[in-house]
């Protein structure tokens, strides 16, 4: 099918690292909003401090406010894996072994109970849990696709959608994107 003939259209650019996420967007921005309603960038924070963070976000809606109704930057609480760690159910399914009492005897942190905005560095903390059992979080393709394919997207979004506001604001775009047909881009 062509992208003419599909209700739902979305191209997801890899902005190769971290760093130059808002910037790269900028660069873009004018050549992506003529073909998407919406551009929506999944942003981290780590290690990032709070002023930062908060510059991107003024950036995104002064690029809002100038002709970019579409354009939404949703931040993660840290970083992205904070979303992964709070879908607690996902890690039995990734190892048997991977239990909530497991984790939490090794790690200290409690996933069935304990509120993942409290981790400093979630990716390092996914990392040392997978590690647990012989796998490794080194933010790869082929991890990241393991980690995706197990989660349960009925139960992180009942348990996740009001604690997490990120992962709420996704939830919300999602909803919107699918109730109308439309065309998006993820950078």
């Amino acid at each position: 099918s062509s992208p003419e003939e599909l209700t739902h259209f979305a191209v997801i650019l890899d902005v190769k690292g971290e760093g130059g996420v808002l910037s790269r967007l900028i660069e873009n921005y004018s050549q992506l909003a003529k073909s998407y309603d919406y551009i929506i960038t999944l942003c981290d924070v780590y290690p990032q401090s709070g002023k930062l963070a908060t510059r991107k976000r003024r950036a995104m809606k002064s690029r809002q406010r100038a002709g970019a109704p579409g354009a939404r930057m949703i931040f993660a609480v840290q970083e992205i894996e904070t979303w992964f760690i709070a879908e607690d159910s996902h890690f039995e399914r990734i190892d048997e072994r991977l239990t909530s009492d497991m984790i939490k005897k090794n790690t200290g942190y409690d996933p069935s109970a304990d509120h993942p905005q409290s981790i400093t560095h979630p990716a390092q903390l996914l990392g040392y849990i997978y590690s647990l059992v012989g796998m490794g979080w080194k933010k790869k393709w082929y991890q990241i696709e393991r980690t995706v394919a197990v989660l349960d997207h009925s139960y992180m979004e009942s348990r996740n959608r009001q604690r997490l506001f990120g992962y709420r604001l996704l939830c919300s775009i999602m909803d919107e994107y699918f109730s109308v047909p439309t065309k998006w881009c993820s950078c």
